[in-house]
């Protein structure tokens, strides 16, 4: 088995979208390695709850030194204006289900392409996807879904059944992952070496834990010589090209 990424994400999470964004990005030069990425809906409140985490928002000195890291990672990661709603932190039990039930149902692409959406609906537009009207809204702005389609969606949401799929995805990312947060990401190597990487700006430690070719971060001189790269992944025609010296 060449590698594997699973990407545990809640839409109440600002930097699950960072790290969305990015596997997205990445996958094609992943591909070409024979590694895969699955993206997994879990519930952070869940997550919070049986950990003792807390919202950056509700502790004081984290709150306050949050706008910067958002603002950063909204440069790095060339993304809209994001910022905290109204009603942070939110509960997402609603689009979460929502979500599950696409990857169960839906291409890939259509199940990520709309979870993609969720985020900006939540920090850019400040829509509360908690509320079923806004998350039909949200499910119906785009292509991928007719009417009928979102409405089954949501009547689904509301089963047992998909309740005990989210419900199983964040136990598995608690249990089995350990995870304390979101993104959590647990990254299996070609030797089927698993280990878990939390938050979006951890990639280098990802592609080395994966075995992957890649600039690491680089400073210029004062002089401006020497290149600067920021931890991207090398593709296959720059190890084509590069094999080729």
């Amino acid at each position: 088995m060449p590698g594997h990424i699973l990407a545990h994400l809640d839409c109440a999470s600002p930097y699950s979208y960072f790290a969305l964004l990015h596997l997205r990005r990445i996958r094609p030069i992943l591909s070409t390695y024979g590694i895969s990425i699955s993206i997994i809906p879990i519930f952070l409140g869940g997550v919070n709850h049986a950990t003792g985490n807390q919202p950056p928002s509700t502790l004081p000195a984290k709150a306050k030194f949050s706008p910067y890291d958002m603002q950063r990672a909204i440069e790095h990661f060339g993304t809209v204006k994001l910022s905290a709603p109204p009603f942070f932190p939110m509960v997402s039990l609603l689009p979460q289900r929502c979500m599950c039930v696409l990857k169960a149902q839906y291409p890939e692409e259509v199940f990520e392409t709309v979870f993609e959406r969720l985020w900006i609906w939540v920090f850019n537009k400040h829509v509360d996807l908690a509320k079923p009207e806004n998350m039909k809204a949200v499910l119906l702005d785009g292509p991928e879904l007719d009417e009928k389609q979102v409405d089954e969606i949501i009547r689904l949401a509301g089963t047992k059944e998909v309740k005990a799929v989210l419900n199983e995805n964040t136990r598995r990312c608690i249990k089995e992952y350990g995870a304390f947060g979101a993104p959590w990401l647990w990254v299996v190597n070609g030797q089927g070496k698993g280990e878990p990487v939390f938050g979006s700006d951890r990639w280098v430690y990802v592609y080395r834990m994966l075995g992957l070719q890649f600039d690491d971060v680089k400073l210029k001189n004062a002089d401006g010589t020497d290149v600067v790269s920021e931890g991207r992944l090398v593709s296959e025609s720059a190890r084509a090209n590069a094999a080729k010296l």
